[in-house]
């Protein structure tokens, strides 16, 4: 029997060449990903950013993440993140900015990719978007193309949250601010002016939660694969809504712990309290976002 869902696997911050010493996975590990990954028959895979730690100034751990992305042996999409293309000018340890066009960027010459990727796939259009301060690669005007010609519910993927994740303790005040603060506004707003956009995941925190941005619009970040919380968001989806399940992967189960919690659980930081759920696809005057009580 031919089966009607259409199937994602949405996956982020994997560091493949190591956070620090005691954030690194060993071969093994990842190759356990990889037959895990592809073990759930994905038809695409969605990676968004941080694939590496050293990227945006070494070349070689792109080849390196990409290398373990053609291993799984499915189709792929990959999102920058902050340690693959360095966002602006401003130091910071383990990014290289790159003040060249995107197609000069490291990143592109192994990706070979636009700043703004559309796919069909099933009921749904899928989005990837790579954002640098001040938009130098043009990226938002690709996503308004791709969105104006979407013919139905459209996913959008990037790096950064468009907002915090926690309400307490580090990721309270840590997002998308210290990075992309003159561009990630208007990339909000195009998204919460756009009704067919029903889902932004994102990375770049280390955390998975699932929130509602606009009645019509969810946002779900995923963990960090490689250093931390190993978690990662299984999407099956039909032509009348998504669901969503949190999956556990195979390295550390916990990335953020101790002073830096205020108090708060470690599991349920870095977990959330939403592990599955579904959102509508279809035109609704209620919420998109529907969570077991």
């Amino acid at each position: 029997m031919i089966s009607d869902e259409t199937t994602i696997i949405h996956i982020s911050d994997l560091h493949i060449d190591g956070l620090w010493s005691n954030r690194q996975m060993s071969t093994q590990g990842w190759q356990a990903m990889a037959d895990a990954l592809r073990r759930l028959h994905p038809d695409l895979v969605v990676v968004t950013g941080d694939l590496t730690t050293h990227g945006s100034c070494h070349i070689e751990h792109l080849y390196q993440a990409r290398e373990f992305l053609d291993s799984i042996g499915v189709d792929y999409l990959v999102i920058p993140g902050n340690h693959d293309l360095s966002p602006s000018a401003d130091v910071r340890a383990d990014e290289c900015y790159e003040n060249v066009p995107w197609e000069h960027t490291r990143f592109c010459q192994v990706f070979s990719q636009s700043p703004a990727v559309a796919r069909t796939l099933g009921p749904v259009s899928v989005i990837g978007l790579a954002l640098r301060e001040g938009d130098p690669d043009g990226a938002l005007t690709g996503l308004q193309s791709a969105l104006a010609a979407a013919p139905g519910p459209v996913l959008v993927f990037g790096h950064y949250p468009l907002r915090t994740v926690r309400t307490q303790g580090v990721l309270s005040a840590f997002g998308w601010t210290q990075y992309i603060p003159g561009t990630l506004p208007e990339f909000r707003r195009i998204l919460k002016s756009t009704p067919q956009v029903r889902l932004y995941g994102c990375g770049h925190v280390h955390a998975a939660s699932v929130m509602a941005i606009t009645p019509s619009l969810a946002q779900i970040s995923a963990g960090g694969l490689g250093p931390g919380p190993s978690q990662f968001w299984l999407y099956k989806i039909t032509s009348a809504d998504l669901a969503f399940f949190s999956m556990l992967a195979e390295g550390p189960p916990l990335f953020w712990n101790g002073e830096d919690l205020a108090g708060a659980d470690p599991c349920l930081y870095n977990w959330g309290e939403i592990r599955t759920g579904r959102i509508a696809l279809t035109p609704s005057h209620s919420s998109s976002l529907s969570v077991p009580h």
